[in-house]
């Protein structure tokens, strides 16, 4: 069975994701097929299908450059 990450339960109330509280909700968004990511500002908007997170200034490099890597294969793989 493999299940999204992005199926929340109906009493979630993720909306903003900071680094240090919440690096493995981070980490499993990433890990999913269906996480579409896009950078905002200095911020990153994570999502799926019908839910999104916003991951707000992520402050250590290696995060940083993940998401910076993981938002350009996204958009390569939409063209």
């Amino acid at each position: 069975m493999n299940t999204s990450f992005w199926n929340f339960p109906k009493s979630c109330k993720y909306d903003v994701l900071t680094e240090e509280r919440h690096v493995h909700l981070i980490h499993g968004a990433l890990c999913d097929p269906q996480t579409k990511l896009e950078k905002v500002d200095h911020d990153f908007l994570m999502y799926g299908d019908e839910e999104a997170l916003l991951v707000k200034k992520p402050n250590s490099a290696p995060l940083r450059l993940a998401l910076h890597l993981y938002s350009a294969l996204v958009y390569l793989l939409a063209r």
